[in-house]
């Protein structure tokens, strides 16, 4: 049995599975297209794109100090003296972040 037989027998010889490969086919093929473009198009604009320059730009949450205080002694634009500190560093620090206890938030 050929080749051209057995794709006969399989694919072509009765209509509905003949449309569903087609589908099947053309589905499979944008999905690979529009990956190969993809990737064709991020290592050609590589480091002109946001995701490559965002870091640059925007402060993550995570790259602050966290001082959780209970309660506020001072002005905001005074020193701020508190009782009960609560501190934790993650990450780089690039900036400080106090919380007081009534949900007020200073950066």
């Amino acid at each position: 049995m050929s080749f051209a037989t057995a794709a006969y027998n399989t694919i072509f010889k009765r209509n509905s599975v003949y449309v569903g490969s087609v589908f099947a086919a053309a589905f499979a093929f944008g999905i690979g297209f529009d990956s190969g473009v993809t990737a064709f198009w991020d290592s050609w604009n590589k480091g002109k794109q946001w995701k490559d320059i965002r870091h640059r730009y925007v402060q993550d949450e995570e790259s602050y100090i966290t001082l959780k205080v209970d309660r506020h002694v001072a002005q905001a634009d005074e020193v701020l003296a508190c009782s009960n500190v609560e501190s934790s560093v993650v990450g780089l620090t690039k900036a400080l972040q106090i919380e007081v206890g009534n949900g007020q938030r200073y950066i």
